[in-house]
């Protein structure tokens, strides 16, 4: 199937000051089968993007005879009736349709590529989930590959395959569960696309090496621990959908330097930001002051940082903690 480049760079020719560009450090975008699409770090605060995803996945439809044997160069073993491997990835048929939920940790290594599709004695099912553990701390796994009749990620799906390079989320999911992606040190670069309406707690926690994530407008909340402990988190962009940003959703991010807040948040949690040594800008578009608590912003570098609020509402931040301790609150 010929895959739909919807990618759209807009790189500003300024540069970015205190950038060296010679020693730019380069970051995967998303990768679609053998390419890898790459830019420099100092780059991605001037990538403008078009709804993600950006690569439509192949479709992959297996087709299994009779006795048990299934088309081109697949592999397929019956478990049971309702469980089988396929190139070493376990499905297991739910009510008509497929969910992945696990793999051969006897022979599986690298590569996942989920089918979309099974016709298997006179039935088709689609494969429409990964579910709860399925690669959990598959430390074999590199590189997986989401079909588009796939709508959720379960709880702890990818927990821990720490060497996963970036993938694409296609555009049928609409969920990612509570720890989806924990511990997946080896991502260094998500888009969720705007499909996606909900994403679990502690679903990028300890993602050490993400660097930047494009967040959709169709989420209302960052739930709490989303992005903890991303240590090498660059920049983000809260979009203007977004209402609340829930307790430690970006602690422990101590490599960023900039934040986007949208204009409809009302409210931010406990420790949000905590440990955001490196923040020099953040830039808020609520005309009204966000609730925080008090340790919205601990052990953060908001005492050198610059925030910047619409101008009419300059005054109100001026007045309230723990918005007042940035060293200067400017207008847009």
């Amino acid at each position: 199937m010929k895959r739909t480049l919807l990618l759209i760079l807009a790189v500003l020719l300024s540069a970015i000051a205190g950038v060296q560009t010679a020693m730019a450090q380069k970051v995967t975008l998303y990768s679609a089968g053998s390419k890898a699409y790459e830019c420099d770090i100092a780059q991605l605060d001037s990538i403008v993007f078009s709804d993600a995803p950006i690569v439509e996945p192949e479709e992959i439809v297996v087709t299994v005879d009779a006795n048990g044997n299934a088309d081109g160069e697949h592999r397929f073993e019956k478990i049971d009736e309702t469980n089988f491997y396929i190139d070493d990835i376990k499905y297991t048929a739910q009510g008509g349709d497929l969910v992945v939920t696990g793999y051969n940790k006897t022979f599986f290594k690298g590569e996942a590529r989920i089918i979309s599709k099974l016709k298997y004695r006179g039935w088709t099912m689609n494969v429409v989930s990964i579910g709860d553990t399925a690669f959990y701390y598959c430390t074999n796994l590199t590189s997986v590959t989401i079909p588009n009749s796939v709508t959720s990620i379960s709880d702890s799906a990818f927990e821990g395959c720490s060497r996963l390079t970036p993938i694409t989320i296609p555009n049928s999911v609409t969920s990612i569960g509570n720890k989806a992606f924990y511990g997946c040190s080896g991502l260094t670069f998500v888009i969720i696309p705007n499909s996606v309406t909900s994403i679990g707690y502690s679903a990028f926690e300890g993602c050490t090496g993400l660097t930047s994530v494009i967040i959709p407008e169709s989420l209302t909340r960052i739930v709490s621990y989303t992005f903890y402990n991303c240590s090498s988190l660059v920049s983000i962009t809260i979009p203007n959908g977004v209402t609340n940003i829930e307790s430690g959703a970006f602690y422990g991010c101590s490599r960023l330097t900039s934040a986007t807040i949208g204009s409809g948040i009302t409210s931010i949690g406990n420790g949000a930001f905590s440990g955001c040594s490196s923040l020099t800008n953040v830039y808020c578009y609520a005309e009204n002051v966000p609730s925080t608590s008090s340790s919205t912003f601990n052990n953060s570098s908001i005492s050198s940082a610059i925030l910047h609020v619409p101008a009419g509402s300059v005054n109100a931040y001026k007045a309230v903690e723990p918005w007042k301790s940035f060293k200067s609150i400017v207008a847009l």
